[in-house]
């Protein structure tokens, strides 16, 4: 994928094609793939980026289109962020269109990433490495991303913010750190797979859901979340739900997965030390639950009412 032999509608970063992994982004066209080679990029920031206030919003922006970025495998392949100073906020990618503020855009797409690893972003709003209407991962690592801002409402998602659908199989989520919900991930309004393989291990959210946080917030919307075969392990959340948080969704389906050591906050009001949020029925069949901690209720699982006001539906 990086020789010069390149097909149609690929670019590469890392050959002889572009100088950087921004002008293989600047020269393609709405659905292209981006291939980036073997190698750990250490991405540098434009200082034409930065706001009114001196922060960095994004070291890489797609302007509002919708790409692939492909890898030569995850232990190979590495986007790096992390030489920059604390003070500063970089998320990795964002498909927005910029718009002046730190880490807000418009015009938002889906991104997509495979056989990388992307590390230390550090975003002062939603998506400490990603953010996008929609993204999918396969055979790709988030490390050490986090969000840190400054307005409470803000820092959803350390690893990635999808403000539409998330597709996962066999990804791994490692260390990332959200201010507020979803230590590795917050979805809004999207339905989630979760697949093959993914690890969710050592990440924390401030508030609610250490590892997912999924909320539709969209009237009528009602939507899914799918997770098969995956592991949930020492994730932790200042709030409720340890691991895994869902809102307002018309069913959850939870298949072969092991949740162990996951934990809620230590206030007495906190719930659920594994999963668990609102949703017409939730199923959860041959699973493991070891080891989590709610200190309040549902050590493992926990379940307001549903979104039309009845009791939840738990099937295992």
């Amino acid at each position: 994928v990086c020789s010069s032999d390149l097909q149609f509608s690929t670019l590469d970063y890392g050959g002889d094609d572009d100088d950087t992994i921004q002008a293989a982004i600047d020269a393609s066209s709405d659905g292209d793939t981006v291939h980036i080679c073997a190698g750990e990029w250490t991405l540098v920031e434009d200082p034409d980026d930065r706001d009114a206030r001196g922060q960095a919003a994004d070291l890489l922006n797609t302007n509002s289109k919708r790409l692939s970025f492909v890898g030569q495998g995850r232990d190979v392949t590495v986007l790096n962020a992390e030489p920059f100073e604390d003070d500063d906020r970089y998320r990795v990618i964002s498909s927005a269109i910029k718009t002046g503020e730190p880490g807000a855009g418009t015009g938002w797409e889906p991104l997509s990433f495979a056989y990388m690893t992307i590390r230390g972003g550090y975003i002062n709003w939603h998506g400490g490495a990603v953010a996008a209407e929609g993204v999918r991962c396969e055979h790709a690592d988030f490390r050490n991303n986090k969000t840190d801002p400054v307005d409470p409402t803000l820092g959803i998602g350390g690893a990635i913010y999808s403000d539409g659908d998330v597709y996962l199989d066999d990804c791994g989520f490692y260390d990332n750190e959200a201010e507020t919900h979803g230590g590795a991930i917050g979805v809004l309004n999207g339905d989630v797979e979760i697949l093959n393989g993914s690890v969710f291990e050592d990440n924390s959210a401030g508030d609610a859901a250490g590892a997912l946080w999924a909320d539709q917030d969209l009237v009528g919307a009602r939507g899914s979340i799918t997770i098969e075969n995956s592991r949930f392990e020492d994730n932790d959340a200042g709030g409720d739900m340890g691991a895994v948080g869902f809102y307002n969704y018309s069913e959850v389906t939870v298949n072969g997965v092991q949740f162990i050591g996951n934990a809620t906050g230590s206030a007495e009001s906190f719930k659920g030390g594994a999963l668990g949020g609102s949703a017409d029925s939730v199923a959860v069949h041959g699973s493991e639950f070891a080891g989590n901690f709610g200190d309040y209720l549902g050590g493992a699982i926990m379940l307001y009412m549903t979104p039309s006001g009845l009791p939840a539906e738990l099937l295992v």
